[in-house]
């Protein structure tokens, strides 16, 4: 193989390898805390939803008032809309589908502003980004 062929496998090899990694710089990692009314949330879920990419949605669990959204599950760079739900036992059980057996009652205790009419939104960017959504019932 003479010099200049060798330079240009060596050049297309590189520009291959910074296409590759600027692909991969496109992923981003989101985490942080969610309580109401200063309380944890606890086993509530989290949901985003592209404002611009309708394609753009991910979710995730809330446990002891935290979250996170690592970047596996594929979230992008953009702007999010953001639903919150906490299904809270209200401490009473009720009959379950089986009968003779009972389950935990539970109520969502996360206001409509929140999650079917929510107003949260947050911006995502590059790499690790820390959102905390502290709600308020009132």
């Amino acid at each position: 193989m003479n010099c200049s062929r060798l330079r240009g496998v060596i050049f297309g090899c590189l520009v291959i390898g910074i296409l590759i990694g600027c692909e991969g710089a496109s992923t981003t990692e989101l985490n942080g805390r969610v309580t109401l009314d200063n309380q944890p949330v606890d086993n509530g879920s989290i949901s985003l939803f592209g404002t611009t990419d309708a394609n753009a949605k991910v979710s995730a669990s809330i446990v002891n008032g935290e979250y996170v959204i690592d970047a596996q599950r594929g979230l992008k760079p953009g702007e999010y809309k953001v639903e919150i739900h906490w299904l809270k036992p209200t401490g009473k059980t009720i009959p379950s589908a089986d009968p003779g057996f009972t389950m935990d009652e539970t109520r969502e205790a996360i206001p409509r502003k929140y999650h079917d009419n929510t107003e949260l939104t947050v911006q995502v960017d590059v790499g690790r980004n820390t959102k905390d959504f502290l709600l308020m019932s009132k």
